[in-house]
Parts: structure tokens; C-alpha cells; sequence
């Protein structure tokens, strides 16, 4: 990626860094509305982002210049009049935030688009699409290649216990609904029960998936039956059409970092 690192002529850009700054660090949103709408850096953020913004350029800040790049791209406006939306109220500012945090930590290139396209799905649309993006962005903040993987796997047909004709479909895309279970999901992934377990509480979390019956009161993830949810098909389409599908246990052997 180019080098991003903002100059003092340019303040969007500078603007930007200072959230990129703050969300690295966790402390909290740097970009807020002040009374007359403008944009100002959050008072108890502002000494700690100036001792280390020298820092923050590196890959974070790429990072988080190229997601940004994505969602201008995916606007059609102008970096100033993409960030006037950012600022518009504190709700949008509040989006923008969890997609820089997101940004920032992850080794997904792929998430970068999601979060660009779903940033501006927010910025560009009415109130409930604010909201919802913001919701949508949190569950991808999560998501790294196994939980992709993990979604991925719950939309195929599994070859066991088919007849011969029927093997032909394995490995396919199945119909909504298909049910997973833990031992067979691990196996099929090559991935440990405990792993499977982690990734499945970030996931269930986030609404992503759902084991049936009463995984919530305390069913444990290894005796459920695992499925995606809609928003968990929603999230994996989003990193599919940005060309991160999840790729199976022959790849990851393989040594490859795209799933």
C-alpha cells in the first residue's frame, strides 16, 4: 500500500488520523459533533495521540487509509464530503469509529473492503441504516480467517451418510437450514474442539450462528447442532463478493493466508 502518512497541509487527512490514533490506542472516540456540527479531537485523547501518532502510521494507519480510500470510492464523493457525513451526528461518528477500531487489527486485507462498503452503507442512508451498519461492522470487527471459515463450512453439504449419487453434491452450497454438528464441523475443518469452541462463543455472539434449542441457557457448543443465522449469510456474502471466501483444511495445510 502507498504511504499514507497525512501532511500538514492536508487536514482531512490529519483529521483522520487522529481517530485512527485514538482507536489503536483505546481511548475511546476521537471524532465528535461539537454543538455547531464541526469536527474537534477529543480533549482527553488529544496528548496521547500527539506522543504517538509517529507510531500509529505504520500498518495500522495504512490500514485504515485504505479502508477509507474503499468507502470514498464506494461513495463517489470527495474525502471532505464523505467525512462532513462522518461528523453529521454522533451516531455516524460512532460508526466510523468501530470500522477505524476494526481496521486497525486485523490480517484479513479483504475485511478493509467489507468495512468500506459497510461504512458507507451507514454514512450514505437514513438512521436505522446507521444502526444497523454499526451492528454489522462490530460482528466483522471479530471475524479473522477460522471464524470465516467456520461461516463458510456451515453453508456446504457434508458427504457423510449420502448415497453414491448423492456424494456428487458434497462440498456444494447447500439450502438454508443445513445443521452442523461440533464433532463433524471440527473434523471436516481439522481445527481442535477448543479452538471450534472459542470461535463458535464469538460468533453466537455476535448472532452469526446458532446451535438450536437452547444454546443461550447453557446447552454446550459440542452437544448443538451449528447453523448460519441471516446475518451470519449476510457477513459471509459481504467478504465473499471482497474475495474472502473461507477455503477448507487442504489450504490452510498449505500454508495459505486467504481464509
Amino acid at each position: 500500500m502507498e504511504d499514507s502518512t497525512p501532511r500538514e497541509s492536508d487536514p482531512v487527512a490529519v483529521e483522520l488520523y487522529a481517530e485512527v490514533g485514538a482507536a489503536a490506542l483505546g481511548v475511546g472516540t476521537a471524532i465528535l459533533t461539537d454543538p455547531m456540527g464541526g469536527l474537534m479531537v477529543n480533549a482527553a485523547a488529544a496528548p496521547v495521540i500527539k506522543a504517538t501518532l509517529e507510531r500509529i502510521f505504520g500498518l495500522r494507519g495504512r490500514q485504515v487509509a485504505a479502508m477509507w480510500e474503499i468507502a470514498v470510492r464506494a461513495a463517489g464523493q470527495t474525502h471532505q464530503e464523505l467525512l462532513e457525513q462522518v461528523t453529521a451526528d454522533p451516531h455516524r461518528a460512532q460508526l466510523f469509529s468501530a470500522a477505524v477500531r476494526a481496521a486497525t487489527d486485523t490480517a484479513l486485507e479483504s475485511k478493509l473492503e467489507v468495512l468500506g462498503q459497510l461504512l458507507v452503507q451507514g454514512l450514505l442512508h437514513g438512521d436505522q441504516a446507521v444502526d444497523e451498519a454499526r451492528l454489522l461492522t462490530v460482528a466483522v470487527g471479530e471475524i479473522e480467517r477460522l471464524h470465516l471459515r467456520v461461516l463458510d463450512q456451515l453453508t456446504k453439504r457434508d458427504g457423510e451418510g449420502l448415497g453414491e449419487e448423492e456424494r456428487a453434491t458434497a462440498g456444494t452450497e447447500a439450502p438454508p437450514g443445513v445443521r452442523w454438528p461440533f464433532d463433524l464441523l471440527a473434523q471436516r475443518l481439522g481445527v481442535t474442539p477448543s479452538a471450534l469452541e472459542i470461535v463458535i462463543g464469538a460468533l453466537v455472539g455476535r448472532g452469526l450462528i446458532h446451535g438450536g434449542g437452547d444454546v443461550y441457557g447453557g446447552t454446550p457448543p459440542a452437544q448443538a447442532e451449528w447453523t448460519l443465522t441471516g446475518p451470519g449469510r449476510t457477513v459471509l456474502e459481504f467478504f465473499r463478493r471482497a474475495g474472502e471466501a473461507a477455503a477448507g483444511p487442504a489450504n490452510a495445510r498449505a500454508g495459505r493466508n486467504d481464509c
